[in-house]
């Protein structure tokens, strides 16, 4: 093994495969339809559920968020703080 792993074949297979699925998931509408969003920053660009570095969920309402906007608000949920905080009856 290489120290920095970049020698290893199986590290740059395993790359180009994330690399290949990420384009997918941006071109598939089936893949796209899991997409959620932040509400934290309501910024445009979705949270999927395999972005384990980018996803959080509230452990007790299931609202997703960016993990940093999540870490930013403190690590609590908005929602579980304040249930009326954009939370529509229906």
């Amino acid at each position: 093994l290489h120290l920095e792993g970049r020698g290893y074949p199986p590290l740059g297979k395993l790359a180009r495969l994330a690399v290949m699925g990420a384009e997918h998931v941006e071109v598939c509408s089936s893949c796209r339809s899991s997409a959620r969003h932040c509400t934290i920053c309501a910024s445009p660009r979705p949270v999927y559920l395999f972005d384990v570095g980018a996803y959080s969920a509230c452990g007790s309402c299931k609202a997703v968020f960016h993990s940093i906007c999540l870490r930013r608000a403190g690590s609590q949920c908005p929602y579980c703080l304040c249930p009326a905080v954009g939370r529509s009856d229906g």
